[in-house]
Parts: C-alpha cells; sequence; structure tokens
C-alpha cells in the first residue's frame, strides 16, 4: 500500500475509512500505515487549474477516531468534523493529474476561512 501523504512533522499517512464519496473519495481518514487511529480527515476542497497542469486539492485537517464515531454517531454534523477553529495543523495538499508531482503546504487562518464549508446541520451518509 502507497501512502498518500508524507507530512514534515507527521510522516507517512495512509487512507483509512472513507466517509463521503462522489465520484471519488471526497472525505476520509488518514492513519499511520497498519494503524486505525485517525490522525487526520482528508476534505477535498476541489478541481483546479494553474499553468496548464490540473489538479485537485485538499484540506488536511487534525482528527480523531473519537471525532469520527461522534460525526457517524450523529453527535456532530459535517461542518462540526470539519471546523477546528484555530488549529494550526491545517494543510492543503495539492495532487496534480498525470505526473508524480504532490505539494503540501501549512495553510493560514485566512486560507481556511476562504474554503467553503457544508452549512450546519447537514449529514452525509451513504
Amino acid at each position: 500500500m502507497d501512502s498518500f501523504v508524507s507530512i514534515p512533522e507527521v510522516g507517512e499517512l495512509y487512507m483509512g475509512e472513507v466517509i463521503a464519496w462522489y465520484d471519488g473519495p471526497r472525505l476520509f481518514a488518514l492513519t499511520k500505515k497498519d494503524s486505525h487511529n485517525v490522525l487526520f480527515l482528508a476534505y477535498w476542497i476541489g478541481d483546479y487549474k494553474k499553468d496548464d497542469k490540473s489538479f485537485e486539492s485538499y484540506m488536511i485537517i487534525p482528527a480523531s477516531n473519537k471525532r469520527v464515531d461522534d460525526y457517524n454517531s450523529g453527535l456532530i454534523d459535517f461542518f462540526d468534523l470539519l471546523n477546528i477553529p484555530n488549529e494550526q495543523n491545517i494543510y492543503r495538499l495539492d495532487d496534480y493529474y498525470g505526473v508524480e508531482d504532490v505539494r503540501i503546504e501549512r495553510m493560514t487562518q485566512e486560507s481556511v476561512n476562504k474554503i467553503k464549508l457544508p452549512k450546519k446541520g447537514m449529514f452525509i451518509k451513504d
């Protein structure tokens, strides 16, 4: 199994439970290899094009098994699952199509605030 992303402060992360799927994974857990402990969530924020290169972007958000369980059991909604006020360890991952080029950078609070999150009270269930 190949890693999904490597974050310098954390190491290699692997795709875990897929929480939302629509033409591909849109929200999924990231774990260490051979672990079920959720460390982050990857939330798809869109497909983009820059300098004639297409890529998809994800917001990488700190998480835990409890947070995912709370969502799956209906205790928190989709907005609260993704919204972590004042969190400093949120990253943006740009994965370029057709080439092995993945870029990751820490997001500023200003750039996080520009991401359109789901409305309060929304739940996505398969």
